[in-house]
């Protein structure tokens, strides 16, 4: 793990543009509202809205992703989920390059009151264009988790997350995302969240999307399945600025 760090340093060190040139900064926003309501037999009402920024030119650029889930039944809120991540990367042009993350977050749902994982490592740009691209991203790091009525479980942590947006059409638009992390010290804490995602588009801005998502855990609280599945609907928004 230490040695992913340090050699993550000595990337920043490198150059950023060999050409001496600067670039514009540019910046883009996501923002989709899943979700659905249900009235006779059940009384339920559901909505997961989520949202991504993306600032940077080709010197750094900052991430910032969030997303809620509320799901209640018969006034009951059954699933009251909050995770939200940020990255930071240098030179993400280039095919390797470094960057540091944090997570943070908290389930009702899974009974997990907070959950932190935070580290430094580097990305690899394995193609890429503004609508077409695939990276990879690999860390070391640390990872803190405190489940209902119990005592934190914390542990040094390999980690890694991947991202693929690849057109098939026009209009037609298929989004891959894969989050793990691994415990070291504790290595049954681990666990992964994998979404893929159909997108349509409506408009140059707007999109209607599907979205499947797998998440594992390995550690769980008592009554809780180590692997779930959500199925979701909505509504997209894009939007892309140069200054």
């Amino acid at each position: 793990m230490i040695k992913l760090i340090v050699f993550s340093l000595l990337l920043a060190l490198l150059p950023n543009d060999l050409s001496g040139q600067t670039d514009s900064l540019s910046f883009s926003s996501d923002l989709t509202v899943m979700g659905r309501r249900q009235t006779g037999n059940l009384d339920q009402f559901s909505i997961l809205p989520s949202a991504r920024f993306l600032l940077g030119n080709s010197t750094f650029n900052v991430e910032a992703a969030a997303n809620y889930h509320l799901l209640e039944v018969n006034g009951f809120r059954s699933i009251n989920d909050f995770w939200t991540n940020g990255v930071f990367r240098l030179s993400p042009n280039r095919i390797v390059y470094p960057f540091s993350i944090v997570y943070y977050g908290f389930a009702d749902s899974y009974r997990i009151e907070q959950s932190v994982v935070t580290g430094a490592g580097f990305g690899v740009n394995v193609f890429g264009k503004a609508d077409r691209f695939l990276r990879l991203h690999f860390f070391g790091g640390y990872t803190n988790i405190r489940f209902e009525n119990a005592s934190s479980m914390a542990s040094s942590a390999l980690g890694s997350f991947a991202r693929l947006e690849l057109p098939m059409d026009s209009k037609l638009n298929v989004r891959w995302e894969f989050h793990s992390y691994h415990g070291i010290a504790s290595v049954e804490l681990s666990g992964i969240n994998n979404v893929v995602q159909l997108r349509y588009a409506l408009s140059r801005n707007f999109h209607v999307s599907a979205s499947h998502t797998t998440i594992f855990n390995n550690t769980v609280s008592e009554g809780i399945a180590k692997t779930n599945t959500l199925m979701m609907y909505g509504l997209s928004h894009t939007l892309n600025k140069t200054f």
